[in-house]
């Protein structure tokens, strides 16, 4: 038995991206962006890293620029200028400023080198990596760009190349979420990092919101994932039957199996700064028949960027073997480890679609979406025997004709006959005794010819059978038969496949083409008249008869019937492809012709009429029709008007994906077959511009008919403010102090929102205490943060309520800047007595909660006076009181631009003293006497009398108890001068330390 040695095609599909590229020797700039989705990246989110520096280039402060020729990096707001424009980054905060160096506007004749660097160097010394993570926008012409750090102040950089797979005219996603891994060395204290830009004449380069992280311990990415069919055939190297062509191949594996396994690839990326360990790709398969899983074996993956691929090998899914292979596929693969902890970056890989089908030259179906999986077998040979690919047919069809290679040989003609046929399979066994569906019945053989031949390698052969063959359901195959040793100076005869032709419906709406194109007459019996030149003067019809007119999306069998006079020659025409070649349905001025079954999907099939008069021939212009006439329908399954979710400031209302989140069902006459599919175009997701309104979602079954639905819609805002901060600190306070520091949150409306309380936010105890903030904008959405607060003891006013007030008469003796930090005077009225004694406190708050004077004014703060004071009104009757440390607070003027006078009412809180009380400023104790202070209020000097001798040390404090002014050896021993003049007014507190006691006094320093 000798070996014939044959070529099959083996497919491999990989999950390389489809790509626009604009490509030529000598490539010019295409004005239109294209896109690359061929970059991957993830950002790891920011709430699962440490952020170690975040910008987002408005403080141009920030970052130093450096170009050897022309323009640098820049701030922009506006995008790239110039003839080629690519338009601004759509980033996160694009609209306060981005980073941008536009070469478009620059065009050099030669490569510059421009660089933007962070300014301060960055202290990693307790890190061991950190992940950079930048939005960026770059269209490739003719330059390179790279990130670059430096450990040694800038002497030596390190570079990595960015956007190397990117080609000529192809641009990033607008905008890229670029997260480069490991991309700073950990323990240096002082590391710089840049971007950096070489080339001349390009588009532009964007940068914003740049994110640094330490990074993880566990990271794991899947950088590529592959599916494809096994490659069962090697190269073959022979001498015995002289030099054989490059494509050859022998046969060397699954000599039993008549359908191919696939294998899966994983190639992973280990990013974090640990090993990871048990790393496992899981790849789920769904196929017509169901799910399918496969396990591959366990790897450990190195830490920093170690790389490794994860592979099961020889999957033969049921759907193979089951019949039920035709149809649509799908497969994604996920990826685990023992360490639970990882950040997975990208732990699942995208699916993955493909179309098993029973035609070789299919074209129904998108390319850019689904790859043509023909071959499904390995070809097996006995003898002189070759087996092509194995087809399962989910409805009977019928063969018009079989193609096959030929290698480009000397023609010996008694060595060149094939023969042709179709038989049925059995996906397990040996071919061989399967029985023949054409031998027998006539046979079917074919002499290659010299014409036949015209390519350097293979060339492809069709061979039209004498009759359709009606085929059943269930596994068939192709067969050709070769005389003994056809090898003689080249190549066997090679198997491609059998293609189930079964021409398509015609559709009988009115359309017209070519000189006299197709016309439609009688609404009972429709009819498609064939144009010709109206010198012929014979008509040529052609009648459709199917099946069912209720549903003609089942397959159907067609009659062609012509008729004619004076037409020397008339004849139907089919083709595939409209550039290729045309054949000929039937004998040239056959009555009829008809085709058994006639498959509703075969859309890529066209036809046309060819009339001759034995002068001229006239054809009529192609045509693909079908009987598919009703239109998708739609069904809204969501309230009208639909409510959108309102963008960025209200200007805008946002669009989801209609079908894909069940707002509208899209349904057609017509179902998903084996052969075919009905597609459902649904609006990309976007945004509307007016706040009410309608939107228009238009549909299309993919055979010329297309169904819409009007939405009337209105935008709500949905979405409640954003606080500033994700948490609110803690605080510590002392006793008496208040909370000033107002929280605020950002509303995508109502834009800055001050927090809200119906907490107290001043404290008299110690404790620990919480205050919640409320932030709600215009539409009632509300986020609420909560705010631990812990005050401490000391010298706090612990006082009882003497009296609660509402007090319409109490006001401000003089007027009161912002930041005016002396003490001031306020006015009780007559209704408030005051009982003798030191250290009360006065507490203010606003009778409305809202008042806006409660954030202007007071503040709820605490102030203390003291009734007693020297030179002050008597205690306990009508009249004006010295409270201590009064602030004026203003958050809305800090530069005191505005002086305020208040007589707004307010309820009043007189605190008087308990046990331990409130004291002014320094706590009487035993053996200390009150001193007599003059004049008191003063200007530029006071006398201090009191009854201790040998004074040495007189001390003044201020109201926070700081030693202000110190004098040694004030004086006699009984009265004491001392300069007060470069005081500022205020009321202070005298100690006087002399040899036989201690004296306190209070005065006011005007």
């Amino acid at each position: 038995m000798r070996s014939l040695l044959f070529f099959a095609m083996a497919l491999m599909l990989s999950d390389l991206s489809a790509q626009t590229t604009i490509s030529s020797t000598n490539p010019e700039k295409n004005s239109l962006p294209a896109v690359s989705e061929k970059i991957k990246s993830q950002a790891i989110p920011k709430s699962e890293a440490n952020v170690l520096l975040e910008s987002d280039f408005s403080d141009v402060s920030e970052w130093i620029v450096d170009s050897d020729f022309g323009g640098t990096w820049v701030q922009s707001f506006d995008g790239p200028q110039g003839q080629f424009s690519i338009g601004p980054i759509e980033s996160t905060t694009a609209d306060n400023g981005f980073a941008l160096y536009d070469s478009n506007t620059i065009c050099a004749d030669f490569d510059v080198t421009a660089t933007i660097q962070y300014a301060q160097p960055l202290d990693l010394s307790d890190v061991e990596f950190a992940d950079i993570t930048v939005q960026t926008y770059y269209r490739q012409f003719q330059g390179t760009c790279s990130f670059q750090y430096s450990t040694n102040g800038g002497q030596n950089w390190t570079t990595t190349f960015l956007f190397t797979d990117l080609d000529v005219n192809v641009a990033t996603p607008n905008p890229l979420f670029l997260t480069i891994p490991n991309a700073l060395p950990g323990g240096f204290d002082e590391v710089l990092f840049r971007f950096r830009y070489d080339g001349a004449c390009d588009y532009a380069w964007m940068l914003d919101d740049l994110v640094v992280t330490e990074t993880a311990d566990f990271n794991l990415a899947i950088n590529d994932f592959y599916y494809d069919s096994y490659l069962l055939f090697e190269d073959f190297v022979t001498g015995d039957d002289g030099e054989l062509a490059a494509e050859n191949y022998e046969y060397t594996d699954y000599k039993t199996s008549q359908v191919r396994p696939l294998t899966f690839l994983g190639f992973i990326e280990n990013v974090g700064a640990e090993p990871l360990t048990n790393v496992v790709m899981t790849v789920t398969l769904t196929t017509p028949a169901g799910i399918e899983e496969f396990t591959s074996d366990p790897i450990a993956v190195l830490p920093t960027l170690a790389e490794d691929t994860l592979q099961i090998e020889d999957v033969l899914p049921e759907a193979f073997l089951s019949g039920g292979l035709i149809g649509s596929y799908s497969v994604v693969a996920e990826v685990s480890c023992d360490q639970d902890e990882v950040i997975l970056v990208d732990n699942q890989s995208e699916t993955k679609q493909f179309q098993v089908n029973d035609e070789f030259l299919g074209n129904f179906f998108d390319q850019a979406t689904a790859s043509d999986l023909s071959y499904l077998s390995s070809a097996f040979f006995s003898d002189d025997q070759i087996y092509g690919s194995v087809f399962y047919l989910v409805n009977p069809d019928s063969v018009n004709y079989i193609e096959f290679a030929y290698g480009n040989v000397n023609i010996l003609f008694n060595e060149n006959e094939v023969f042709l046929n179709i038989r049925r399979a059995n996906v397990l066994g040996d071919p061989s005794e399967t029985d023949s569906l054409y031998f027998g019945l006539e046979e079917v053989n074919y002499i290659v010819q010299e014409a036949d031949l015209t390519e350097d390698s293979l060339n492809l052969i069709r061979v039209y059978l004498p009759n359709s063959v009606q085929l059943s359901s269930g596994l068939h195959q192709v067969e050709v038969l070769v005389p003994f040793e056809p090898l003689t100076n080249g190549t066997i005869p090679l198997v491609r496949n059998a293609e189930f032709t079964s021409g398509t419906f015609f559709d009988f709406d009115e359309f017209s083409g070519g000189p006299q194109g197709w016309f439609v007459f009688g609404d009972d019996n429709p009819a498609i008249r064939c144009g010709f030149d109206p010198a012929f003067n014979a008509p040529i019809v052609i009648t459709s008869q199917p099946e069912s007119e209720e549903n003609a999306c089942i397959n159907s069998s067609v009659t062609f019937s012509v008729e004619g006079e004076n037409i020397e020659e008339y004849q139907w025409q089919r083709s595939s492809n409209l550039d290729g070649e045309w054949f000929d349905l039937f004998e040239a001025n056959e009555p009829s012709y008809t085709i058994a079954s006639v498959d509703f999907f075969d859309s890529g099939t066209f036809y046309r009429c060819r009339v001759s008069n034995g002068f001229s021939t006239e054809f009529t212009e192609p045509a693909a029709l079908s009987l598919d006439n009703i239109a998708p329908q739609l069904t809204v399954t969501a309230d009208i008007p639909l409510v959108f979710e309102s963008g960025l400031n209200c200007e805008n209302g946002l669009i989801p994906n209609l079908i894909d989140d069940g707002i509208v069902i899209a349904t057609d006459n017509c179902p998903i077959s084996s052969s075919g599919f009905t597609t459902f175009q649904n609006p990309v997701p976007g945004s509307v511009a007016e706040l009410e309104g309608t939107i228009t979602l238009d549909v299309f079954d993919g055979l010329g008919n297309s169904g819409f639905v009007a939405l009337d819609y209105v935008v709500v805002d949905l979405s409640p403010p954003l606080p500033d901060a994700d948490s609110l600190e803690t605080l510590t306070l002392g006793c008496g102090e208040a909370v000033l520091n107002i929280p605020s949150a950002v509303d995508n409306c109502s834009g800055v929102i001050q927090g809200q309380t119906e907490n107290e936010t001043v404290f008299f105890e110690e404790g620990e205490y919480e205050i919640v903030w409320s932030y709600q904008d215009e539409s009632g959405n509300e986020t609420t943060q909560t705010q631990q607060v812990i005050v401490l003891g000391g010298n706090c006013c612990n006082a009882s309520i003497i009296n609660v007030l509402t007090l319409d008469t109490l006001w401000l003796q003089d007027p009161v800047c912002p930041g005016d930090t002396t003490a001031v005077l306020i006015r009780f009225p007559n209704t408030v007595v005051i009982p003798p004694g030191g250290g009360y406190a006065l507490r203010f708050f606003p009778t409305n909660p809202l008042d806006p004077d409660y954030f202007t004014i007071i503040n709820q703060r605490v102030y203390k006076f003291d009734n007693t004071l020297n030179g002050i009104a008597n205690p306990g009757i009508e009249g004006t009181y010295l409270v201590y440390g009064f602030v004026f607070s203003d958050p809305n003027d800090p530069l005191g631009s505005i002086c305020a006078q208040t007589e707004t009412p307010r309820i009043y809180e007189v605190l008087s003293p308990e046990d331990e009380g409130c004291s002014s400023i320094v706590e009487l104790q035993g053996g200390v006497t009150e001193s007599l202070i003059y004049p008191n209020p003063a200007n530029d000097r006071i006398t201090i009398v009191d009854n201790l001798s040998g004074t040495s040390v007189i001390e003044i404090y201020d109201l926070q108890g700081r030693l202000v002014l110190e004098v040694q050896n004030g004086g006699s021993d009984l009265s004491k001068t001392v300069d007060v003049s470069s005081l500022v007014s205020g009321v202070y507190t005298i100690k006087t330390i002399g040899k036989n006691g201690l004296s306190v006094g209070h005065f006011l320093k005007e």
